[in-house]
């Protein structure tokens, strides 16, 4: 029987072995099982090799006890030498348990060799003559919109750019530079002012059409703001004059954001004066490119300062749009709304909600504390939002909560709300995705580091479990049709790995290596 078990024991141990050795086959089962299933897998191996071991070494021990004891006359000397063979067979089992056993499988190493997987399909979605198309269909326009979140999904750290990819990026800026409004083509007027006349810089939904779109130009900033880090730089722009000259465009880009704000504080998607005009998207993708402009190129010692008009007034116009969002924040829904102007609404937006929540965070985790309230307002607002990890969001029950909602179940914003009175434009009925929103704000509220600013660890923690155990899902989601649905999952993916050590964020090098070696053939 002892034999019997310990060969059924050896078994399962090189199995688990197996299992947590080889890479694929440990993804391939997570993919299948989903992050939960497969740790509960790891702990049945785990309990039963304990079990069968344990159970070899006790008949083992019976045997030897019955040499020493049972057939002989029992003295005290074989009493002890039976006790501890039992100890040492004891010990022994658990050291080699202990040892044979792979580590506790990890959601993090699947999640960078997918964030690897989705780059791959970004940066090979390039076209010859730059730039990217809005979906993976080869009938589908080329668009400045995908094209700046894509660059901005690769550059963003940690960093994707490599040599092989490095030059399909330069050439992904050549064409975002070649379709500016603000390089003499035909210009549109919005309330006796183009986006191009007031800022010299602007881009459409798409290429043919000349009236610059707010939240365009904001991701167009964020790709630039990320390719200009440190460790991507060089590799985009090589020389040190065309080093600068990203830096001066992305300088004429944060003008035009900060041209277009509006005096209440928010963000209209066209160039106007009328705050009834402002959308929650506008603004919250505009004040993103601020607060990474703040926090990532005004910090940034190694490139040549921004003009003074733009760093003397940056920190005010983060704070006024922060203020904006506060203000337009919709508490009977415990939610943000895309048209806050529109009256007697009733749909919460949890995407759109999400994104706002983990924009505001970057706008106040340097050097800018939310003044007067607003700070226990934001700690309110997302311990609210938490609390639907497990429990429906009001008036919205069939959406369920975040551990059972389907990835593809995502809001869009109401028909009328794509109306702007009086101007002979509509704006984009967007889609809000709330899968990658929901994992990037759990991400960075489940920081130590903010712990004592925001009061929330512990909710953030059990909405990151949640979105950790569904993330085979959230990737599967993510490697769909549409270009924006692969890069803000990617970035999202990203802010995860990054909220996971506090001496900066890296993808597994192996990995890295392969991609490029694939990348190459």
């Amino acid at each position: 029987m002892a034999g019997v078990l310990s060969i059924v024991a050896a078994t399962l141990v090189a199995a688990a072995q197996m299992i947590g050795a080889l890479k694929d086959v440990s993804t391939k089962l997570w993919e299948w099982l989903g992050i939960s299933q497969f740790v509960f897998l790891h702990y049945f191996m785990v309990g039963v090799v304990v079990v069968l071991t344990f159970g070899a070494a006790f008949f083992a021990w019976l045997w030897i006890n019955r040499a020493l004891v049972q057939v002989r006359v029992p003295t005290d000397r074989r009493r002890l030498a039976s006790a501890s063979i039992a100890i040492a067979l004891a010990a022994f089992c658990s050291i080699v348990t202990y040892s044979a056993m792979p580590s506790t499988p990890q959601l993090e190493p699947h999640i960078s060799k997918h964030v690897i997987e989705l780059n791959e399909r970004l940066a090979s979605s390039f076209e010859q003559k730059g730039g990217i198309r809005v979906s993976s269909h080869p009938t589908s326009i080329r668009q400045v919109w995908a094209t700046a979140q894509s660059i901005a999904a690769i550059s963003r750290p940690p960093s994707n750019v490599t040599r092989d990819n490095s030059n399909e990026m330069r050439k992904g800026f050549h064409y975002i530079q070649d379709v500016s409004l603000g390089k003499g083509q035909a210009e549109v007027q919005c309330i006796g002012a183009s986006l191009s006349q007031e800022s010299g810089v602007g881009w459409g939904y798409i290429d043919e059409l000349k009236w610059g779109v707010t939240e365009v130009t904001g991701w167009v900033a964020l790709a630039y703001i990320y390719a200009l880090s440190p460790e991507n730089r060089k590799l985009i722009w090589p020389t040190e004059s065309e080093q600068r000259a990203a830096l001066k465009e992305l300088g004429e880009i944060l003008r035009a954001l900060m041209t277009l704000q509006l005096s209440e504080g928010g963000w209209a998607p066209i160039a106007t004066t009328r705050n009834d005009y402002a959308r929650t998207y506008s603004t919250v993708i505009a004040l993103w490119a601020l607060a990474e402009a703040h926090n990532k190129i005004l910090s940034d010692n190694s490139l040549e300062p921004m003009e003074p008009e733009i760093t003397a007034n940056l920190e005010n116009q983060i704070r006024k749009g922060v203020l904006w969002l506060d203000l337009n924040y919709t508490p009977e829904l415990e939610s943000w709304v895309p048209n806050p102007s529109r009256p007697s609404q009733t749909e919460s937006f949890e995407g759109l909600t999400a994104q706002v929540l983990y924009v505001i965070n970057l706008a106040r985790v340097k050097d800018y504390p939310l003044r007067d309230n607003l700070e226990d307002k934001y700690q309110d607002r997302l311990k609210s939002f938490y609390k639907h990890t497990f429990l429906d969001f009001p008036l919205q029950s069939k959406k369920g909560t975040f551990g059972k909602r389907a990835m593809r179940t995502n809001d869009r914003s109401h028909d009328s709300d794509r109306y702007l009175p009086g101007l002979p434009f509509m704006i984009e009925s967007s889609t809000f995705l709330w899968g990658p929103w929901v994992l990037a704000l759990c991400s960075v509220s489940n920081r130590p580091s903010l712990d004592e600013t925001t009061g929330v660890a512990a909710e953030a923690a059990a909405m990151c479990r949640v979105m950790g155990e569904r993330a085979n899902e959230l990737m599967a989601f993510a490697r769909g049709e549409f270009t924006y649905v692969t890069a803000e999952t990617m970035l999202a993916a990203k802010v995860y790995l990054c909220s996971k050590t506090e001496q900066g964020c890296t993808l597994d090098q192996s990995l890295m290596d392969k991609s490029s070696k694939v990348a190459r053939r």
